[in-house]
């Protein structure tokens, strides 16, 4: 996809090297990328912070006929940024807006990004398969709304819809999402909806976000009950900014009327996802591993979660439980049992089938 006419001619007064120099630091050698302004900021700090884009970054190089070099793919960002001699991010948020004012985008598993984010996120990648860049279980980093700082990034004036009814959408987009909305003045281009902790498909235009809940964070949200934050964040300087709460309110049709012993499983209903293809991690997260989530109310202490024969580390939560299944485990075709085991009694609850064609 060819870059705006503004992007090509944009790398005046900025300059990148190898800076032997550099070489003491963090062991790195003659290798460390450094591209600066006059600001002096380091394109591997602004790479290091974009680690909620690993996933993006690893499916848009998928998709490239032939995959870019590290110089390469830093030459093509370097012509596309303007000579902003402040900031390097604000070199970057500019060129951003004109990548979606121009239509100069790039769709990565349905999401419509500018090329500048694509080219960023896999350029993180191939600096981290290069060994200039820490991995985010290295530097501790997840992409969680803990690891952003709390400022105002926009003015909001107003959002919606802030409730629902547990499993009832809202807003039904033509896609099956539920949209969301936002009067947002001064919003930065690249800013994104941060809803549960997990950044949502965002669009920016003047004075109006939206965002919505989609796939399997649609379904999780909506079958539990409870308040779920949504903030405003900015990606490339790590802020954030909380918009408020979404509330989904309990239907009392959908509560059982038992409760069963605390040494026994709950019937589970609602988990997810059910299936993928093989190789391919579906909710993917931070580390390649996919995200899985199932709904129950009685999860006796010691409880093993088995995919398979494979017990998985999961994390309980108030409506149930999270786990991820590491990548090598989606590797062949088939249908693997997903199972609850209690030791304690013998009792194993068989959740499903996850399918992998």
């Amino acid at each position: 996809m060819a870059a705006t006419a503004a992007g090509v001619a944009a790398f005046a007064g900025w300059r990148y090297a190898y800076l032997p120099e550099l070489s003491g630091i963090s062991g790195l050698g003659s290798r460390t990328l450094f591209f600066s302004g006059g600001s002096g900021a380091s394109l591997l700090a602004l790479l290091d912070t974009l680690a909620p884009s690993d996933a993006v970054g690893r499916s848009w190089l998928a998709a490239q006929e032939q995959r870019p070099q590290l110089v390469e793919l830093m030459q093509l960002l370097a012509r596309r940024l303007d000579g902003d001699k402040t900031s390097l991010e604000s070199a970057v948020a500019a060129q951003i807006r004109r990548d979606f004012l121009s239509g100069d985008v790039c769709d990565v598993d349905g999401w419509q990004l500018s090329v500048t984010e694509c080219q960023l996120s896999g350029l993180r990648q191939l600096a981290l398969n290069d060994g200039l860049l820490n991995s985010p279980e290295e530097m501790g980093q997840a992409g969680a709304a803990e690891a952003y700082t709390t400022t105002e990034i926009a003015v909001l004036t107003g959002w919606g819809p802030q409730e629902t009814q547990q499993g009832k959408g809202f807003n039904t987009q033509l896609d099956g999402h539920s949209g969301m909305w936002f009067k947002l003045a001064g919003v930065p281009g690249h800013a994104k909806i941060m809803i549960d902790g997990e950044i949502a498909r965002t669009s920016v235009s003047e004075g109006v976000v939206t965002s919505g809940l989609r796939g399997e964070m649609q379904q999780r949200i909506l079958a539990t009950p409870g308040d779920y934050e949504v903030a405003l964040v900015d990606p490339i300087r790590r802020t954030r900014q909380l918009i408020g709460f979404f509330t989904v309110q309990a239907d009392p049709s959908m509560a059982s009327k038992t409760v069963a012993s605390a040494e026994d499983f709950c019937s589970v209903d609602q988990w997810g996802p059910r299936t993928t293809r093989a190789g391919v991690a579906v909710n993917e997260q931070p580390d390649g591993s996919m995200g899985i989530w199932l709904h129950t109310r009685c999860l006796p202490e010691g409880s093993r979660l088995l995919f398979g024969e494979d017990p998985l580390d999961y994390r309980r939560r108030e409506f149930g439980l999270t786990a991820a299944v590491p990548l090598a485990l989606l590797g062949a075709p088939g249908s693997v049992p997903l199972k609850l085991y209690n030791a304690a009694n013998n009792e194993t609850l068989l959740i499903g089938q996850f399918v992998i064609e």
